[in-house]
């Protein structure tokens, strides 16, 4: 039921304490697992139990769905972060010349001087 948790029966009204001052939420749009529950559902010693029911399983599943989607999220805003920072830079910087710019000079090595090669 949408806005009770499945594990829990937390509510928006009755949510779980996750640390000072903060709360649960809710992990996807179907609104009936809570972050507190699917946090404990991801935990390797509960998801990887031999003897979780089918229904605990499918929880697990979601959980881990949501934990990617949130990771892939925050990857993107880094990406285009950073992304950004670069076009600052390029923009701030364009036309401007610094050591090392210009053409890389490759060593020649048909041309080198004739002497002994250091040996031991």
């Amino acid at each position: 039921m949408k806005g009770i948790c499945l594990k829990c029966d937390c509510t928006p009204e009755r949510a779980c304490a996750v640390g000072p001052g903060e709360a649960c939420w809710w992990i996807d749009e179907q609104e009936d697992l809570c972050s507190a529950c699917a946090a404990q559902l991801m935990s390797a010693d509960y998801a990887l139990a031999p003897e979780l029911p089918a229904a605990e399983l499918v929880l697990v599943v979601r959980a881990l769905r949501a934990g990617l989607e949130a990771c892939r999220l925050m990857f993107a805003q880094q990406q285009q972060a950073i992304a950004e920072a670069a076009d600052s830079l390029a923009a701030r910087y364009a036309g401007q010349v610094f050591p090392g710019d210009g053409p890389r000079l490759e060593p020649d090595f048909d041309h080198l001087p004739s002497g002994r090669i250091w040996t031991t």
